[in-house]
């Protein structure tokens, strides 16, 4: 908390209207209690939870991507197979 100490100043005086000079003098479990669940409000600690959070996870493209028959064929299960290599074939 060390590194984020004016960030949680200013969302106790934000979010909970306690003065940022107050925090010191606030007895230890209340200011723990209220730290603890600062990152449940939008402010500047849940911005930075966000953040890393974000970067903990491997960027994944959205949308289609494109792929051969034989990988698609590999994705799905194999009733799917087995109901396409039944389907008679149609002559017309």
């Amino acid at each position: 908390m060390g590194a984020h100490l004016e960030d949680v100043r200013s969302d106790f005086s934000a979010i909970h209207r306690i003065d940022p000079d107050a925090l010191e003098s606030m007895p230890a479990p209340r200011a723990y209690s209220l730290a603890y669940r600062i990152n449940a409000y939008q402010g500047l600690i849940r911005g930075r939870w966000l953040a890393q959070e974000a970067e903990k996870r491997p960027a994944v493209p959205s949308g289609p991507r494109e792929m051969k028959g034989g990988e698609w064929l590999a994705t799905r299960p194999r009733t799917v197979l087995d109901k396409i290599s039944k389907t008679p074939i149609r002559k017309e």
